[in-house]
């Protein structure tokens, strides 16, 4: 459910609503049961893209939509292993912010 996938090369007037209408759906009563953060959230885009385009060339692109809310703990071995594999793919990552409060 955390893993939305959009068709963004002839975005529609839908495709755009959905994306505004993107938000938080995590149930604070069980959130410190649910594991993954954004690492995995690349891992799992990736793979998909990876299986969808394997054997042709395409401009390769994730988005990811984050408020940013929640601790990331990353270690650097993971983190290298996903860049490398998002370098060797030519996919270029685009984060997007959502929920921020101008302070």
């Amino acid at each position: 459910p955390n893993l939305v996938e959009f068709d963004l090369n002839r975005p529609t007037p839908y495709t755009l609503r959905a994306i505004k209408n993107v938000q938080c759906t995590i149930n604070e009563s069980i959130s410190s049961t649910i594991k993954g953060d954004l690492c995995d959230g690349l891992i799992c885009a990736a793979d998909t893209l990876y299986r969808r385009t394997n054997k042709n060339k395409f401009k390769r692109k994730i988005v990811l939509i984050t408020d940013a809310e929640h601790e990331v703990e990353v270690h650097g071995e993971q983190l290298q292993c996903v860049l490398d594999g998002l370098n060797n793919m030519e996919v270029q990552v685009i984060v997007v912010g959502i929920g921020f409060q101008e302070e």
